[in-house]
């Protein structure tokens, strides 16, 4: 993400606490810097980027965090896939200090990054903040979308993911059951790539399903932080998750059932072989 805002003709500063990540991205051309704070001093646009909620509050609220060097002249843009509760307080907290606050996660995988495929759901409580910085986004992704008040990209971006997961799961059950009962895998995929079946996740995924190794596109610990997430986001506001809990239920124990540290969707498909064959063998 940050080559693509180079190749824009931005100037970047980055940190990261990856050693290795700091000098690729140096070599590419980025200043790097020794902590978020610094970053914040030095830029008007600061990006958060990171893997995790936990990761986030240590950037912006931590000892060398951002929110330290935010005033009126500074926009914080929260990237990452973290819950609506930490969103809002960092909206707030830039908010108070006079900064300006843009939520904006990214639909994509990573593969399609240096491509710029893909689509980022910008939400801010001041529409007029977007419109001011719209050409950063335009160098990011291919589509980009206004969706409302700050927090509102993250909950359609846990909605998003949440639906991909349990599709994902929802395909790998139901071919596991036509492949046991003798179904030619490649008439499955032409059967189901024609019928009402079909989607973009087993367009997509349909042969990794079938056995064929793939990149990896999404791990096994993005799903299920995403899901779990999710389940958050719906205890708070009073809602059910009946099938996203299972899905997240049927990816743990995939897991757990992969020592080796199997982070493709094979390893979906292996939980339900096996799951089958001592059905098979219990008959």
């Amino acid at each position: 993400m940050a080559r693509s805002v180079m190749k824009a003709g931005y100037p970047v500063a980055a940190f990261d606490i990856d050693p290795a990540a700091r000098e690729s991205i140096t070599r590419d051309g980025a200043e790097v810097f020794p902590s978020p704070r610094e970053i914040a001093g030095s830029c008007t646009v600061i990006i958060t980027m990171l893997p995790s909620p936990r990761a986030v509050r240590e950037a912006v609220f931590g000892g060398d965090g951002i929110l330290r060097e935010i005033n009126d002249s500074k926009l914080l843009v929260e990237m990452s896939t973290v819950d609506l509760e930490l969103t809002l307080e960092v909206a707030r907290a830039v908010e108070e200090r006079g900064g300006m606050f843009l939520d904006a996660p990214v639909a994509g995988t990573p593969d399609r990054v240096p491509t710029r495929d893909l689509e980022i759901l910008v939400s801010g409580n001041k529409r007029a903040v977007f419109e001011r910085f719209s050409g950063l986004f335009d160098a990011l992704g291919k589509r980009i979308v206004f969706v409302g008040k700050a927090g509102n990209g993250k909950i359609l971006k846990l909605t998003a993911n949440a639906m991909i997961a349990i599709n994902k799961m929802a395909a790998v059950e139901a071919t596991s059951v036509a492949l046991k009962n003798g179904i030619d895998p490649e008439i499955l995929l032409d059967v189901l790539g024609h019928s009402t079946a079909n989607s973009v996740v087993f367009e997509r995924y349909g042969r990794t399903i079938l056995g064929e190794e793939t990149p990896i596109t999404n791990r096994h610990s993005w799903h299920l932080k995403d899901l779990q997430l999710m389940q958050e986001l719906c205890a708070g506001s009073g809602c059910s998750f009946y099938l996203g809990a299972l899905t997240h239920e049927i990816i743990q124990s995939a897991c757990s059932a992969q020592p080796d540290g199997v982070e493709t969707l094979g390893a979906y498909v292996k939980f339900y072989e096996r799951a089958n064959h001592s059905v098979r063998r219990s008959e």
